[in-house]
């Protein structure tokens, strides 16, 4: 699963980021990209937003975010709060989500410490940083 940090990477080759979902590809594991992540990528601007499109169509594993999907979300945001801490965004919740839905899941991400605690109760999901 990529986040929005990781679609970025991956639509804009990044060598890290394109290997490890290289790797997990050889392995059997399947890329998927909630699509709220989109929210976040896509700009309007056809220079940067292709890259991301040819990733999306090239993927064709998009998760759609319903009710169900949006309230585990917020329960995942909610129990990862601590004091004096900002929360995780409500994108990186829904992402988690999606992670904690789907075990065993990998999660590749920029935002490692806050996807980590969204996912602490989620046991089999796997969080790695690009």
């Amino acid at each position: 699963m990529l986040d929005s940090g990781a679609v970025t990477k991956v639509a804009f080759a990044d060598l890290l980021a394109c290997s490890i979902v290289e790797d997990l590809s050889r392995r059997g594991w399947s890329v998927c990209i909630p699509a709220v992540t989109l929210a976040e990528v896509i700009t309007g601007s056809p220079r940067t937003d292709a890259a991301v499109e040819r990733l999306v169509n090239r993927v064709a594993n998009t998760i759609v975010c319903g009710e169900a999907l949006a309230k585990a979300a917020g329960i995942l945001r909610t129990g990862s709060r601590r004091p004096n801490q900002a929360s995780p965004s409500g994108i990186d919740a829904i992402v988690a989500a999606v992670a904690a839905g789907n075990q065993p899941s990998i999660v590749l991400t920029t935002d490692a410490d806050d996807m980590g605690k969204l996912l602490a109760s989620a046991g089999a999901a796997t969080v790695i940083r690009v």
